[in-house]
This record gives C-alpha cells, structure tokens and sequence, in this order.
C-alpha cells in the first residue's frame, strides 16, 4: 500500500504542477488577445464617433470594452499570484489551493466569462439585425464598428 500512496502522491504533484503551467499560460494568451483587441475597439469608437449608428452596436462595443478591461485586469492579479517556475510543490499548491486573493479573482473571472458569453450573443443578434434589416432606424452607417464587430464576433466563437 505504501507503494500506492506514493503513486498517487506522484500523479498529484504532477497534476498540481501541470494545471499550474496551464494557467500561466491561458493567462499569458488572454491579455495578449485582450489588450490589442480592447486598444482597437476603443480606437475604431473613436473614429466612427461622428458616423450614423442607430442600432446599439455602438453600446455593444463600449461594453465589451469595460468587460475586456475588467477581464484584463482579474488575469492580471491571477496571473501575479501564480506560482514561478522554480517554486516547491508545497508552494505551489498553497498558491493554487489557498490563496484567497486568487480565489477572489478567479471566481469573479468567472462571473465575467458568463457575462462575456452572454453579450457575445447579444452582439450576434445585433449585428445581424442591423446587416439584413430593411428598417432605417436599425441600419448602422460606420463600417469600422460593423468591421470590428463582425471580427471580434469571428475570433471569440
């Protein structure tokens, strides 16, 4: 039995270990997407400004951009309190398992993912309903935030 136990103490560590690579590194891909994407959106607003938008796409992308920079900002304190590479087992399973801080921050990250999927959608609705309707007040003449939504649309499904 003891020779079990180890087995199993073994295939723990490794998985502690694993999952801890795997969050720096779905850390790391997030805010590499999420900050040229929210840079751009903002920028893409600001120039069709001015532009004729009677649908709310433009309300779609200022949210986005509040929901991107809420989810920047929870991955970054994720990401600040993961263990380094060269940490302990016990270390790293005290950060992964313990720390309230990243509990915190990963269970409102959560809350935001649900909300980023659910807006997602409204998005979709929105900016198909503004690309087929035949109704004026439904039509949106800035082609840069028709462009950005359709590829923020296209990159995140």
């Amino acid at each position: 039995f003891e020779n079990n136990s180890e087995i199993h103490s073994d295939l723990y560590k490794d998985y502690i270990i694993k999952l801890a690579r795997i969050k720096h590194f779905t850390c790391v891909l997030l805010i590499s997407y999420l900050v040229p994407i929210t840079i751009s959106m903002s920028t893409i607003l600001i120039i069709d400004s001015n532009k004729d938008c009677h649908s709310p796409l433009k309300l779609w992308l200022i949210i986005q951009i509040i929901i991107h920079i809420i989810s920047v900002f929870l991955t970054a304190i994720i990401f600040s309190r993961l263990p380094k590479e060269n940490d302990t087992f016990e270390v790293i399973e005290q950060r992964l398992r313990y720390d309230i801080r990243m509990q915190i921050a990963s269970s409102f990250d959560r809350l935001v993912t649900l909300i980023w999927f659910g807006w997602f959608f409204v998005g979709v609705f929105w900016l198909l309903d503004s690309l087929v309707s035949e109704n004026d007040s439904n039509t949106c003449d800035a082609d840069g935030i028709m462009m950005m939504m359709g590829f923020v649309i296209f990159f995140q499904s």
